[in-house]
């Protein structure tokens, strides 16, 4: 498979280079770095469905783009045909679809000293973020019902079988009672916005002991404000 998105990588975007895979789990990535020194993430989809989804993050990720006019988040690289996503056959049997990204430079929060500037750092980035979001609608977003998005917590619960030590199945099953009695009938009332949703210390990124990006927006939900706080 790894020759064809290959092959297909440099048919639609015209890229190739030296690739080192990465992490991630709804989607296969790469990191593809060409002889001239320029870095990309190269993300591929083996399932179609999850393709109104990432259009729509593409949306999202392109105002960022224009409303920041700097290299803080990631963005979609147009194909060689203007496209920003190249539909292709992944192997003999598999058909999906890739995107390329650059690839942002920093240091990991969860390698850096979490200074108390750092950390006001962080608020003061993702309060920007969100400055922008709060401003836009997107359908596909706003409809997504994603076990990761916190107002959706109770979606999880048949997994608390998987809990083996019975004390801490009992304390997460509390967990569960005194959010759908606490939680759920507030959500209604709060702000809410399209947020990132994922901005943990594997997804935000430093330089300089400030906070410079934040990359993966796979999570991205349309939820409580105060979540992104929250998470």
């Amino acid at each position: 498979m790894e020759t064809k998105i290959a092959e297909s990588i440099q048919r639609h975007f015209g890229i190739s280079g030296q690739t080192k895979k990465l992490e991630g789990y709804d989607s296969l990535n790469y990191r593809i770095e060409t002889p001239n020194g320029q870095k990309y993430v190269a993300k591929v989809y083996a399932d179609l469905s999850d393709l109104s989804l990432v259009q729509a993050e593409n949306e999202i990720l392109l105002k960022l783009k224009d409303s920041f006019q700097t290299n803080q988040f990631p963005y979609p690289i147009p194909t060689v045909k203007g496209a920003y996503i190249a539909l292709d056959a992944l192997s003999d049997t598999t058909q999906g679809f890739i995107r390329i990204l650059p690839f942002l430079e920093g240091q990991f929060l969860a390698e850096a000293e979490h200074t108390p500037a750092l950390l006001e750092s962080l608020g003061t980035f993702l309060a920007h973020l969100d400055q922008q979001l709060i401003q836009w609608k997107q359908p596909v977003i706003a409809g997504r019902i994603c076990k990761w998005d916190l107002k959706y917590a109770h979606l999880n619960e048949p997994y608390l079988h998987h809990i083996k030590n019975p004390a801490q199945r009992r304390l997460a099953a509390y967990g569960f009672l005194q959010f759908k009695e606490m939680v759920l009938p507030q959500i209604p009332k709060l702000r809410q916005s399209i947020i990132h949703n994922d901005a943990n210390d594997w997804n935000v990124l430093i330089q300089n002991g400030q906070v410079s990006g934040l990359i993966d927006f796979g999570d991205i939900a349309y939820a409580p404000l105060i979540n992104e706080l929250a998470i």
